[in-house]
């Protein structure tokens, strides 16, 4: 993709910062944020890329079994826990909904 595009950036922060999270298929997972992000890109555009990075991997990690919470998620991406909140909201809809990672739909039932 394009090295600027706000979904490419997040998933580079992401990538960045998955140290120490044991996930099995970290390309997968970097996928499934590319394509949060992407259904949900004229909400969240407005957004920075850090707190929406941080919101997305609360989201997901939590989803995946790792437990984090929106406290490590602002501290490990310098953004205040509120501004995690409204993105967190939108990105948990969405994966409640429909994730599809470039192959197939996987369905979710993130409370």
């Amino acid at each position: 993709g394009n090295p600027n595009s706000i979904e490419d950036k997040i998933v580079e922060y992401a990538r960045r910062n998955l140290d120490g999270f044991h996930i099995a298929d970290q390309d997968q997972f970097l996928a499934k944020i590319h394509t949060l992000y992407q259904q949900n890109r004229g909400i969240l555009s407005s957004k920075a890329p850090h707190v929406l990075t941080a919101a997305v991997l609360y989201v997901l990690l939590n989803h995946e079994g790792i437990r984090v919470t929106q406290a490590q998620m602002a501290s490990k991406f310098n953004c205040s826990i509120t501004s995690i909140r409204d993105s967190q909201k939108i990105f948990q809809k969405s994966l409640k909904y429909h994730v599809y990672d470039g192959e197939r739909i996987i369905k979710s039932n993130v409370p």
